[in-house]
């Protein structure tokens, strides 16, 4: 189990999958200019679009990840702790 403390003051987040550790993994430079680009985008999306817009994400997320075990544990991960 990996737990991340983000300096940003984000809540801590557990995954149960050892995906934090593979060559593609993001520091956490990069993991604040992630959140701060999708803050943006679902600003930019409103509202009214924004599930629709976080929906597609996901999905566009899934095919680049090419692994639904992975996907599907991040899920589960995200859900935890809502």
């Amino acid at each position: 189990m990996v737990t991340i403390e983000c300096r940003a003051n984000w809540p801590k987040f557990e995954e149960s999958i050892d995906a934090m550790n593979t060559p593609h993994a993001l520091d956490i430079a990069g993991l604040e200019n992630v959140y701060d680009a999708l803050a943006q985008a679902i600003d930019q999306a409103g509202s009214e679009k924004s599930e629709l817009f976080l929906v597609k994400l996901a999905l566009l997320n899934a095919q680049a990840l090419g692994n639904p075990t992975v996907f599907n544990a991040n899920i589960d991960a995200a859900l935890r702790d809502l």
